[in-house]
């Protein structure tokens, strides 16, 4: 019987599903990534699509874009405080710290465009993604006084497995040789697993007994969401370019299914009201991505009509505080009948400062270009809801890459660090979700986010375009 199964489901951990300021680590596309994002008044490739569609009107022919990012990701809690007494052979010892072991993720990437023979016009598709890390994991145990404890950080977040990806269509005109001007629809589609520990119950403040604890699972889907994109580009002089770029936000109401099991002591009373390893019904699961504007300034060095070099100035703000407050959660068919549960994070809206450029120079074998960026993002999670799932505080990359062009075949290579300053939080208000609802104040339910939290995040990413005329 599914009865309070769902309940305990629909306020389970729910991590943010927070991208940019959080779960993106900047950015698509090698050779946008080697110039440290700084790419929305160039966006001369066929990643336009994602920095400045207008940037689609000045890529003529018809061009193929296959790109990759793999990113590897570094992450440690050392949780404050000690283990509670409950009998057990690590009563009281300090929580040791704990580490992502997810491995490396690969996130692609496949476009097109043409401009099909037309003057001013391209018309693109392509399928992409956030440049996010989305495979995350941190144990459900760890080895203390020759036992096996329950990990410190279970309440907060076991592990992840995402996919967000935006098939788009998208339309560029250039009226004058000086500006150009672009539109794309977005088709967002999610595929969201998360796997958390949740509490049955809070006989006293502090307590952290294992055979209360919850095991959860859960999947949701959502096959379509609408967005759109527009962006404007102008080139006043042979010198300088100006680019701006805006993406609408997007609601996202996942559903699907849930899974919820007990301990191997399960406690008597209450007695818990599940079927271990039983489905329950998750009706919406709603978060949301930000709206976000692009907008930079880059200046080119020529050498006679030649393009020597440009440096880019680029300006990023997302509106986080709009798309990420409350997570709701509703469930159907279970009794009793949760008709809302919120899951606050309470994100502040970020922004990103990126710095960039490139030095080109000609060969017998082709045209070379040496890029090189940094970029500042700030963070979207206030300290006291700083979590483990997507590290979402302040993010410092630095970035370099190297490309080739010749016959109409472009080659790029790149690479990130992307540094995260430690935090230590002593304000924490992350609770343990209690498994049968519950206020998420409720101080008999221990505070679990105290402590120091560490990331760092190492990128490599490559690109390979074809152009070539087949309407001329």
């Amino acid at each position: 019987m599914r009865n309070r199964l769902a309940a305990t489901i629909v306020i389970l951990l729910i991590p943010q599903l927070a991208w940019a300021g959080g779960q993106e680590i900047p950015d698509n596309g090698a050779q946008a990534l080697s110039r440290g994002g700084a790419f929305t008044a160039k966006a001369d490739d066929l990643t336009a699509l994602q920095y400045n569609v207008a940037g689609l009107a000045w890529v003529r022919g018809t061009r193929l874009l296959v790109s990759a990012n793999i990113i590897n990701a570094s992450a440690d809690f050392q949780r404050a405080g000690t283990y509670p007494p409950n009998g057990q052979p690590w009563d009281n010892q300090p929580f040791p710290k704990v580490s992502n072991s997810g491995g490396p993720f690969f996130a692609p990437m496949l476009l097109a465009a043409s401009d099909f023979g037309t003057r001013a016009w391209t018309f693109a598709a392509g399928v992409y993604g956030p440049s996010a890390y989305g495979s995350a994991k941190f144990p459900t145990t760890v080895r203390l006084n020759g036992a096996n404890a329950p990990a410190p950080q279970r309440y907060d977040f076991l592990e992840h497995e995402l996919l967000v990806a935006y098939p788009t269509a998208a339309v560029a005109f250039r009226p004058w040789q000086f500006l150009s001007v672009g539109a794309a629809f977005h088709w967002v589609y999610s595929s969201l697993k998360f796997h958390q520990i949740t509490y049955l119950t809070a006989a006293r403040s502090g307590d952290e007994n294992p055979d209360w604890d919850y095991d959860v699972h859960l999947d949701v889907s959502d096959g379509f969401e609408p967005s759109a994109s527009a962006g404007a580009l102008l080139a006043p002089n042979e010198h300088w370019q100006l680019g701006v770029n805006w993406r609408y936000s997007t609601d996202i109401d996942a559903s699907g299914t849930a899974t919820a099991s007990t301990g191997p002591n399960p406690p008597e009373k209450p007695k818990p009201m599940y079927d271990n390893g039983q489905y329950a019904v998750v009706s919406s699961f709603r978060t949301g991505l930000p709206m976000i504007v692009r907008a930079g300034g880059r200046y080119i060095f020529r050498r006679g009509a030649f393009e020597a070099g440009d440096l880019e100035l680029d300006f990023v703000w997302e509106n986080w505080s709009a798309k990420v407050q409350d997570i709701q959660i509703k469930t159907t068919g279970v009794s009793p009948q949760p008709a809302l549960i919120l899951s606050p994070h309470r994100y502040n809206d970020s922004y990103s400062v990126r710095l960039g450029g490139a030095y080109n120079f000609e060969s017998p074998n082709g045209l070379w270009s040496l890029r090189a960026g940094s970029y500042y993002d700030s963070a979207a999670a206030p300290d006291e809801w700083t979590r483990l799932d997507f590290r979402a505080w302040d993010h410092l990359g630095f970035t370099a890459g190297l490309g080739w062009q010749a016959h109409g075949l472009s080659a790029n290579l790149g690479a990130a660090y992307v540094y995260m300053p430690d935090r230590t939080v002593t304000n924490s208000l992350l609770r343990q979700t209690h498994t049968l609802g519950g206020s998420i104040s409720d101080p008999s339910y221990t505070v679990v986010g105290n402590g120091t939290y560490s990331a760092s995040y190492v990128i490599l990413t490559f690109g390979l375009e074809y152009k070539f005329d087949p309407f001329r």
